[in-house]
């Protein structure tokens, strides 16, 4: 089995000489990695995310092996833990059982035979695991793609103020949470998915940076709510739900799937808190403040931001996100990729693109099937470059 197709295993024990016999037995078979401590094991797991089974003693001095599978389990939940234990260890093995969810623990001495065959079973069950992760994966792909689609459709502003969101957002993200920017993004996207069952001409200022009136502004708290309901259905979106709630209510409190207490805390805290900025950073560029002028306004509104998105957001404005190169294209040259910088009407005025709409092979299909003539042009754009 050639070294870059065989399953990698990490085995961390305190004795030099237990690892040198686990890891003799296992190189025909295994890619093998090995750490003496818990703290050396999890900083390999930092830097070898493609770890599938780890194999810890019980026993170890400073952090024994209940307390670092606990936080293997943090940092890499689809890996299969197994426990090496005494028989005077049981009452630990269950801590570890019971905290870092192992896949099964084996009593030592371990004949081979049963060792090997407990890895190979462990394997069997990353590997079930993973392949329902890409199966719902690609389904709940599948399913966004078909809602934000919908939502081109039926609302062209509001899904150009989506996109917009959607590349600030990422931009942010990629400097506080690059790990988590797929999740900002999709939420940003996301976000204003209620939205369709609003008249208009309400969705005209609360996209377009006009003051609400008591009764607009109730239809746009109960789309929110219509949005929340929409996602409740879908599964997967734990996360993307999460943020939005925080962003609402910043006591909401909901637990993102597979996360540890402390980091779903963070995560939800600073998607909400990127989502913040990018939304009101919106809000002030429809009144055609620069983008320097819109960050000193932000910066004006003391304890609405975390500091650090703030910071994200200057060095974001200093690189010119804003400023891209601007031009000019007719109908025949727009491209997928493209950002719409401006809106694009109909001759008769109706708006068919908003502005922070970004160019889709089906949008392209919806203008190829309108009358010659029908687009106003040209049509500024930003990029063909990718925002990802």
């Amino acid at each position: 089995m050639s070294e870059e197709l065989k399953p990698v295993v990490l085995c961390v024990d305190d004795e030099p000489q237990v690892l040198s016999g686990l890891t003799l037995l296992l190189r025909r078979q295994f890619e093998v990695l090995s750490a003496d401590s818990g703290s050396k094991a999890l900083t390999i797991l930092d830097a070898r995310r493609d770890v599938q089974v780890i194999i810890s003693d019980m026993r170890m001095p400073g952090m024994d092996g209940a307390a670092f599978l606990k936080q293997a389990r943090a940092k890499l939940p689809d890996a299969q833990r197994i426990l090496l234990t005494g028989h005077a260890d049981l009452d630990s093995a269950v801590t570890a059982i019971n905290e870092g969810q192992i896949f099964r623990f084996l009593i030592k001495p371990c004949p081979q035979e049963m060792l090997l065959e407990t890895l190979q079973a462990a394997l069997t069950q990353y590997r079930l695991i993973n392949a329902e992760r890409i199966l719902l994966g690609d389904t709940l792909n599948g399913t966004i793609k078909v809602l934000v689609d919908v939502l081109a459709m039926a609302s062209p502003k509001v899904f150009g103020y989506a996109s917009r969101i959607k590349q600030l957002a990422g931009e942010l993200a990629q400097r506080i949470l690059p790990q988590y920017r797929w999740a900002l993004e999709m939420t940003a996207m996301l976000s204003p998915l209620g939205a369709i069952s609003l008249p208009d001409e309400v969705v005209d200022k609360a996209y377009g940076g006009q003051p609400l009136g008591l009764g607009e502004k109730r239809m746009v708290e109960k789309a929110a709510m219509l949005t929340e309901s929409l996602l409740a259905h879908i599964p997967r979106l734990d996360l993307t739900r999460a943020i939005l709630a925080r962003l609402q209510d910043e006591n909401a409190s909901m637990a993102p799937f597979q996360l540890s207490k402390e980091e779903a805390t963070s995560v939800v805290r600073h998607g909400a808190d990127i989502l913040r900025v990018a939304l009101d950073f919106d809000e002030l560029d429809a009144s055609a403040y620069s983008p320097i002028e819109i960050l000193g306004k932000l910066k004006a509104r003391p304890g609405r931001y975390d500091p650090s998105v703030l910071l994200a957001l200057e060095d974001v404005c200093n690189q010119g996100y804003v400023g891209r190169e601007v031009h000019s294209v007719s109908l025949a040259n727009l491209r997928p990729g493209m950002i719409i910088v401006a809106d694009v009407k109909a001759t008769n005025g109706t708006l068919l693109i908003a502005r922070g709409f970004e160019v889709t092979a089906s949008l392209l299909q919806r203008l190829n099937n309108l009358r010659p003539g029908t687009v106003v042009e040209p049509i500024r754009v930003r990029g063909g470059m990718d925002l990802n």
